[in-house]
């Protein structure tokens, strides 16, 4: 999440497009609302967090034009009571799915809403294996999937390079054509998640992937 500008030769900085992994959590939120009504609880309004959620909203749209997309950001990354609020919030105003974008207070907005029964999706790792503890923490079963920034498949190639000894320092972008980003699988609401739905994620990851679509957000 950091490069140099101007890039070093010894330093590999490795960033994220992180719009595409919100677009892709947004498209399973409006493909899974009832309501017609998703949230979205945001950490600090910086950069990588305002492009998960402008993707957020755009894929919600995507596939849901009339869908409503609650949003707002917290100012810490470490809140969890203010999250758990404000995905409470949205849930009173009719949100029937929360997507947590900003460390554990995001992490503390799902696990208060998958613990009220309502769905919701993790950002950045598959929040299943560490807010969930792999299905021990209860609200496992609630838990859609997460958006995530593949930060293993990038290190991996980093380390992989300097093994064979041709690293070379710079600054790297993943995204949806280099394994960078896309949806952790959806572990125990696998038969949740109608078939229907699976198909046009599949379909809307290989459109990202293959460039025929473009996720377009102001910066």
């Amino acid at each position: 999440d950091f490069s140099y500008d101007p890039a070093l030769d010894n330093v590999v900085g490795l960033l994220f497009a992180e719009e595409q992994s919100g677009f892709m959590a947004g498209a399973l939120a409006g493909l899974m609302s009832e309501s017609k009504i998703v949230g979205m609880v945001a950490g600090v309004e910086i950069p990588p967090v305002i492009r998960f959620r402008k993707g957020y909203e755009a894929g919600v749209k995507h596939v849901c034009a009339d869908c409503e997309v609650l949003g707002v950001y917290i100012d810490s990354f470490i809140d969890p009571a203010r999250g758990k609020t404000a995905a409470m919030s949205q849930i009173d105003e009719g949100a029937d799915v929360i997507f947590g974008g900003g460390g554990t207070t995001g992490s503390g907005a799902i696990l208060g809403a998958t613990q009220a029964g309502v769905w919701s999706i993790g950002v950045d790792q598959d929040e299943y294996l560490t807010t969930f503890k792999e299905g021990r923490t209860p609200g496992a079963n609630k838990l859609l999937s997460s958006a995530m920034k593949r930060v293993d498949n990038a290190v991996y190639g980093a380390v992989k390079q300097a093994v064979e000894g041709n690293f070379s320092g710079g600054t790297f972008k993943f995204d949806a054509t280099n394994g960078g980003t896309g949806l952790a699988p959806f572990h125990e609401t696998e038969a949740s998640v109608p078939d229907e739905v699976k198909a046009k994620l599949q379909a809307i990851a290989a459109d990202l992937k293959s460039g025929k679509l473009t996720v377009k957000i102001d910066d």
